[in-house]
């Protein structure tokens, strides 16, 4: 039941950024980004419930990647906060990148 709940959770965060989320630097709505083209500015430019979803969304690209199933809420958190100390410090370093070093 929680892994049918978590899936739901990730399809509906995913459908929302994949239907109208754009970031300001993105220009053109209907010109695909690569999330490799992401940097930290580009997140750091959103705010309120935008940035949230970035960061949902790049969470979850990276716990798909790495093949994890287990979700730490205060692990997410503090990674999440420390992404943007991180970003705050080098505006031009790719967000997933940085992302992935506050998870390790």
């Amino acid at each position: 039941m929680k892994r049918l709940n978590l899936f739901f959770r990730v399809l509906v965060l995913t459908s929302i950024f994949a239907s109208g989320f754009t970031l300001a630097a993105a220009g053109d709505e209907e010109k695909p980004r690569d999330i490799n083209d992401l940097l930290c500015k580009d997140v750091l430019r959103t705010s309120g419930e935008d940035r949230a979803i970035v960061l949902a969304f790049l969470h979850g690209y990276l716990l798909a990647e790495s093949g994890n199933k287990m979700i730490y809420r205060s692990r997410l958190a503090k990674a999440s906060d420390d992404f943007i100390e991180a970003c705050l410090g080098d505006t031009n370093s790719q967000a997933i990148a940085t992302l992935k070093k506050q998870l390790n």
